[in-house]
């Protein structure tokens, strides 16, 4: 057994509506604020704090159980014994979930706003087409301090749908959302497609979560989240040294959803945007990419997708980015 839960007894009371789902890994200097912020929440309903604290080796499951022993019927920690990665730690919290809403949070983050769980709830209990909301939010430093709020006024006060997901890149930061509890996790099909590429789960979710129903923006900032912190998680370091491994990741898991999902829809336009994305990083110094990867990756798409490619990158890229597409599709 690679885990060890702590206070099982909360296990068998009343379910909650929300179970707040939490992830853990070396966050020693960050997870006081981020549990007093869910402990902050003004709310007229029960809800649980599931934290999967993955053997940080800075105190952090100390930390941990000193707020589990003060907030037993919230607080569940499940500490494992031995590392598991972030992919593996999330989805074990999630099977402990008992709540009809889950809301995902990092433990380098936190929330800003008293009343989203109870604005968010009651979004969602009026809206039942709707598979989940999402608020704007702050990126801050390392400090907490705010840098910049994120998303623009166009962007909020809107319901999102799987085309805007696909096509326009869109994407919504996931720290900021409530979903309903309805994943199928102890599905073989589930876990053959959530697993099959790591650190790319949240693409299988999100389109879960559209084929369910649309996501709703709230205006307001209700989360913050880190955003260049030396002692944070870095997924956005990682994809900008090795961004054609990650598009290769994102082949990958698209091909495994058109299985999971019986060619119900085209997820293609997820690689080609992430493609044309690559290529304008490249063009702009953020991202260590081979270029003739680029191009073979880019010869082993289907037609039309390389057409999708490339307008992309003439829309988004301007004058240089033609110029140097040019240069790049004559070298083919």
């Amino acid at each position: 057994m690679n885990e060890i839960i702590k206070n099982s007894d909360t296990m068998e009371t009343e379910a909650p509506l929300v179970s707040v789902a939490a992830i853990s890994y070396m966050h020693a200097n960050y997870i006081r604020k981020a549990l007093d912020s869910v402990l902050e929440q003004k709310v007229d309903f029960k809800y649980e704090i599931v934290v999967g604290e993955d053997a940080s080796h800075d105190g952090t499951a100390d930390i941990l159980l000193e707020y589990q022993n003060k907030y037993p019927e919230i607080i569940i920690p499940l500490i494992n014994e031995k590392n598991i990665g972030a992919s593996h730690n999330s989805y074990n919290v999630q099977l402990h979930c008992r709540g009809k809403y889950i809301a995902p949070l990092e433990c380098d983050d936190f929330w800003c706003d008293p009343n989203r769980l109870q604005k968010q709830v009651d979004y969602l209990e009026t809206h039942p087409e709707l598979s989940a909301v999402g608020s704007n939010y702050y990126c801050v430093d390392h400090n907490g301090e705010t840098n910049r709020i994120s998303m623009t006024k166009r962007e909020v006060s809107k319901t999102y749908y799987l085309n805007d997901y696909l096509y326009n890149g869109f994407t919504i930061h996931g720290g900021t959302l409530l979903y309903r509890n309805f994943f199928p996790l102890q599905s073989e099909r589930y876990k053959r497609v959530r697993f099959c590429a790591p650190t790319m789960g949240d693409v299988f979710a999100r389109c879960l979560l559209y084929d369910y129903g649309g996501i709703y923006v709230f205006p307001e900032p209700m989360h913050c989240h880190r955003d260049g912190s030396k002692d944070a998680t870095s997924f956005t370091a990682r994809q900008k040294t090795d961004a054609m491994k990650y598009t290769y990741m994102m082949q990958n898991i698209v091909e495994e959803m058109n299985w999971y999902f019986d060619g119900k829809y085209d997820f293609s336009p997820k690689v080609c945007t992430r493609m044309a994305a690559v290529f304008l990083s490249w063009l702009l110094g953020s991202a260590q990419i081979s270029i003739r990867e680029w191009q073979d990756f880019l010869m082993t798409m289907r037609l039309h997708d390389q057409i999708f490619v490339i307008n992309r990158i003439v829309v988004f890229g301007g004058r240089k980015a033609i110029r140097k597409l040019l240069c790049v599709l004559g070298a083919l």
